[in-house]
């Protein structure tokens, strides 16, 4: 599919919305953009379209993705290069195969090298490339390549690729499109992959505006800008991905030139066009924490607040720097010691401040605190720092340095190689209340004090510290502090895992409260995803709660010190494989725990991290099963008289299987029990004695491995069943044609009435959920089905959805006159939503009378963004030659959301009209007479043929039905059945050697009342 370009203007998707919103929250008229605001005015706007939706969790199976039909479908390809059992996550915005896992593979025998990995990731990505999307394998380029310990000894490799397009990387206002592998390179095996690459771009990369006038022309959309008071702090050009008004992907070429300013303090980054100049987007991207508190280093080690309400104590200063007048400069070990090389005894003098590898201290008020002392070579000199608390500026100086530094060795003890935050300026003490903020390159606390009735405490303590070192930390790995949300919940994570505190932000004023409360109950620990309708640091706690229980949960298993030493290793390593979200985060926590390069058994600790996850609502990877089964549950089915062989592949993935069982039941008859013998591999088989027309047989398997784990199939514990019996169609609908379904003549909706039609995707930005699907749900080709009102792809539901009453599709007549009551069946697919308020149905129904009287027969209220099934629902008697099968859905309101569509309807019924075919052996001799008996009660003086195959079927015979026999066909006898409905003759077996060994099978077609097939009788020649 070619995308459309985009035009010279401003596109459909990209149409720039000027909200300006004052600090006081009030709107600005959008003409003041340029007007010079004032400096308390900070405007944040962007363009329809380049705020993408969110990864919707769901996971689908592979297989389910491959049509049938096409020779070149590209994940036939991916199941025959890695395997089957894989699953997928869609990208909510493009499509795209976010994340890929699976049983794992191994492209080596052994461990892997680093360079290894990356040479298959290039294989995998080229012959992968259609179900990765990747429609252009020059356009891959190395991104990130990050090995990490994990705590089981395992070497953990994330390779990403970064989507780029004539030269510019592709990216969406948050992260790079990626195209990512991991590796357990001490198991040599490939864990998961994945792929965010939009396929189809196209941009115009001619002409482009050069980099004086971009920067010129981003100055002139910030508020207040005044020329010389902000300096460029980043200038890039790239390809920017977002989505049009029909939801189609779009791209443009632009720049971003990122403004820092200091008086007042922003952190602009602004998006242009890069042909035009015209504004995509400004945003402030400082982070700012509303949250306050004091620790320092000599003085505070706890929360915020003065001694002796809180702990002070003296530390060594590490990693400082200190320096001789005129001589050299030397920093300060672990311990605080250091030792400058010097020549000459002569006293010198020692000076320095609080600057050193990791921090340099600035002081907005006081006097900046420094060293200047007398030393003499070869006798050690003591230089105390605020040895005592007298004043909050050289505590609040302490403190900013201490903690610092204490954030980037705990970083760096689960990050070997950390090089650490380049330059990160720690400006304290300034004239400001109750902030703490991140500005892209410096972290910002102000001083205490009181203005009016608000007194507040000097904000650089130990968790404020770590908290705004936390953004920083992101925007190291990131390039950017955001998104916003995933950003403050990366930065309270560090915060609370650094500082071992459950409350965030404790003494935030002279009140002593507090800003976010993780305790177990605390109302941040109780925050759920989705981040909808949600501020930044609200949403953050979805992510920084996850983090907790999964600290608490590993304690509970492990005990506290292996607990916390689990929880850091497996969080904090993670982050060097750049999730973009939380979605990707805390499947990178579930990688990091990986150790046999596999998620689909589990993790060392998944329970434990599912359990925090599933606390707040975070999707998260599907529930591990150690013991795997693959069947192919069987149908109904004529045969009478051959036992039902019941046959799966049974396995487990972390030990043998040790029994495995089957149970069933016949009709309402007690439940049977027998054991699955392994014949070959780990393919397992048990039957069912054969039994009489009308059956119901019912039946689940179960199995057992060395490590005593266990499970059953079905997994929900509701058994698979089959009848015996004539299974025939009486009305088959997947709406891909007009089939004369009508609607009700007293249908009220004033809206969303049912309508034929291919179904356009609608999106609930409210609550990030889909209200209509954009595919229908008849596999293969199929495009249509019925929808409640389709509207444009994309429309927002709540102006095409059921409004103010019912909308109704009867169909057609169907004849069940000469059927038993209960044994007709209806079977279809539905899709239903009802968002906001749920008190809306949808609902089937069936008529013996064409229509006149109905019966309800099933109806639901929950709304599920999904394709479900309803499967062999019955159809209460009586029957008749004009039956009508009808679906209502219904809204009675106006202020609600109700979404119905309906596909593949089906009804079907069973009946006794069978015919056995048996002979005196299966293993007859060559030379020997072959006695055979056909019986067919329904079919009395039926005409019968008896035929021969080498070969199994099946074949559909146009008009008749399901052959068994596989072609070619070869008729053998020909004949009547009595006034009984029976038939008995011999067949001499030819007296030929060279038929022993052979195989053959038998089938009779009765022609009567009704054309049957028969069961097939198979005979190995002796």
């Amino acid at each position: 599919m070619r995308l459309p370009e985009f035009p010279g203007s401003l596109v459909p998707g990209f149409l720039l919305v000027l909200t300006v919103v004052a600090s006081t929250g009030n709107a600005q008229a959008p003409d003041r953009i340029r007007s010079g605001l004032g400096t308390a005015s900070l405007p944040q706007w962007t363009a329809p379209g380049l705020e993408l939706p969110l990864d919707s969790g769901t996971w689908i199976a592979v297989d389910r993705l491959i049509d049938p039909d096409r020779k070149d479908d590209p994940w036939k390809k991916f199941e025959a290069v890695l395997g089957s059992g894989w699953k997928v996550t869609r990208d909510g915005a493009f499509g795209s195969p976010r994340w890929i896992l699976g049983p794992g593979y191994s492209p080596s025998t052994g461990s892997m090298s680093q360079e290894e990995a990356v040479r298959f990731s290039r294989d995998l990505a080229r012959r992968l490339a259609g179900p990765l999307g990747i429609d252009d394998l020059t356009g891959l380029e190395v991104m990130r390549v990050e090995a990490t310990p994990n705590p089981h000894g395992h070497r953990i490799l994330g390779v990403d690729f970064k989507q780029t397009l004539q030269g510019y990387d592709v990216r969406t206002l948050d992260a790079h499109r990626r195209v990512l592998f991991r590796f357990d390179l001490t198991r040599g095996r490939l864990s998961n992959l994945g792929s965010e690459w939009i396929p189809g771009l196209r941009v115009d990369t001619g002409e482009v505006i050069d980099r004086k006038k971009a920067i010129r022309l981003a100055h002139e959309v910030l508020p207040g800008y005044a020329p010389g008071t902000g300096r460029v702090f980043r200038f890039e050009t790239y390809v920017l991905a977002g989505l049009a008004e029909d939801s189609s992907a779009l791209g443009r070429l632009v720049h971003e030139v990122r403004i820092q300013t200091d008086n007042p303090q922003h952190l602009w980054s602004v998006i242009l066009d890069a042909r035009t100049g015209a504004p995509l987007r400004v945003k402030d991207e400082i982070r700012r924490a509303d949250v306050i508190g004091q620790v320092s280093l000599g003085g505070l080690d706890g929360p915020a607040g003065t001694p002796p309400a809180v702990p002070f104590s003296v530390k060594p200063a590490r990693d400082l720097y200190v320096s001789v007048v005129g001589g050299k400069t030397a920093k300060t070990d672990v311990n605080g010691n250091f030792r400058i090389p010097h020549s000459g005894t002569a006293p010198v003098t020692v000076t320095g401040g609080f600057a050193g590898d990791w921090c340099t201290v600035n002081a907005g008020l006081g006097t900046p605190t420094t060293f200047s002392r007398p030393a003499t070579p070869g006798i050690s000199v003591n230089i105390v720092l605020n040895p005592t608390h007298v004043h909050q500026y050289p505590t609040a100086e302490a403190t900013a340095y201490d903690w610092v530094t204490r954030c980037h060795y705990y970083v760096e003890k689960r990050i070997p190689g950390f090089k650490g935050l380049p330059k990160l300026t720690t400006q304290v003490n300034l004239f400001f209340l109750c902030n703490g903020s991140w500005t892209g390159s410096a972290i910002q606390f102000t001083m205490g004090g009181c203005q009016g009735t608000i007194c507040c405490n000097n904000t650089a303590f130990s968790d404020l510290i770590a908290h705004e070192w936390g953004h920083g930390f992101h925007a190291w790995f990131h390039g950017k502090a955001s998104p916003a949300t995933f950003s403050e919940g990366i930065a309270d994570h560090l915060a609370l895992y650094i500082t071992g505190q459950r409350v965030f932000g404790r003494g935030i004023d002279a009140q002593a409260r507090f800003t976010r409360d993780y305790r177990l109950g605390g109302a941040a620990n109780k925050t759920q995803w989705p981040p909808v309708g949600q501020t930044s640091h609200k949403a953050g706690e979805i992510w920084a709660g996850t983090m907790m229980d999964m600290r608490d949960n590993l304690i509970t298993r492990h005990g506290a010190a292996k607990g916390v030493d689990i929880a850091e290793a497996i969080s904090i390593a993670s982050y060097t494989r750049n999730p973009p979200d939380m979605l990707d985060g805390i499947r990178e926590v579930f990688v990091q725990d990986d150790n046999d390069a596999t998620l689909l058994n589990g993790t060392p600790n998944f329970k434990e991290i599912a359990a925090a996850a599933d606390r707040h609502l975070l999707p998260r990877p599907p529930d591990p099963q150690f013991v795997q089964f693959k069947h192919a549950p069987l149908t109904a089915t004529r045969d009478t008289v051959n036992d039902y062989r019941i046959s799966a592949e049974i396995l487990s993935l972390v030990g043998t299987i040790q029994k495995a069982s089957l149970t069933y039941w016949v009709g309402i008859g007690p439940s049977v029990t027998v054991p699955m013998n392994r014949v070959s591999g780990s393919t397992y088989i048990a039957t069912i004695p054969a039994q009489s027309a009308v059956t119901l047989i019912q039946y689940v398997l179960s199995a057992q491995d060395s490590m005593n784990n266990t499970a059953t199939l079905p997994s929900n514990n509701v058994p698979f069943k089959f009848h015996v019996a004539r299974e025939t169609v009486a009305l088959a609908d997947d709406f891909e044609t007009d089939r004369g379904w009508k609607p009700a003549k007293d249908d009220t909706a004033t809206t969303g009435r049912f309508e034929r039609v291919d179904p356009f995707y609608a999106f609930h930005t409210g609550r990030y959920l889909d209200c209509q699907p954009e595919d229908d749900h008849t596999p293969g080709p199929g495009t249509r089905c019925y929808v409640t009102e389709n509207g444009p792809r994309g429309k927002f539901p709540g102006l095409y959805d059921v409004t103010g009453g019912k909308t109704t599709i009867i169909s057609p007549p169907f004849d069940l006159s000469s059927i038993p009551p209960g044994t007709a069946t209806l079977s279809f697919a539905y899709w239903f939503t009802d968002w906001t308020t749920p008190n809306d149905e949808l609902k089937a129904g069936v008529s013996a009378d064409d229509g006149k009287t109905w019966k309800n027969i099933w109806k639901t209220g929950t709304s599920a963004s999904v394709w479900k099934t309803v499967k062999d629902l019955a159809i209460p008697g009586p029957y008749s030659g004009t039956m009508r099968i009808r679906f209502w859905a219904e809204d009675p309101e106006f202020m609600t959301i109700c979404d119905a569509l309906i596909d593949d309807v089906e009804v079907r019924y069973l009946d006794d009209n069978v015919a056995a075919l048996r002979a005196q052996t299966h293993t007859p001799a060559v030379g020997t007479t072959l006695h055979i008996t056909i019986q067919a009660t329904r079919e009395l003086n039926g005409v019968y043929v008896l035929a021969l195959s080498g070969s199994l079927g099946p074949v559909q015979i146009p008009g008749i039905g399901v052959m068994d026999l596989g072609l070619p066909v070869y008729p053998v006898f020909h004949g009547t059945l009595g006034g009984s409905g029976k038939a008995a003759f011999p067949v001499p077996i030819p007296n030929d050697p060279v038929l022993k060994g052979a195989r053959v099978h038998l089938q009779a077609l009765i022609s009567g009342q009704a054309s049957i097939f028969s069961n097939v009788w198979t005979l190995d020649l002796q």
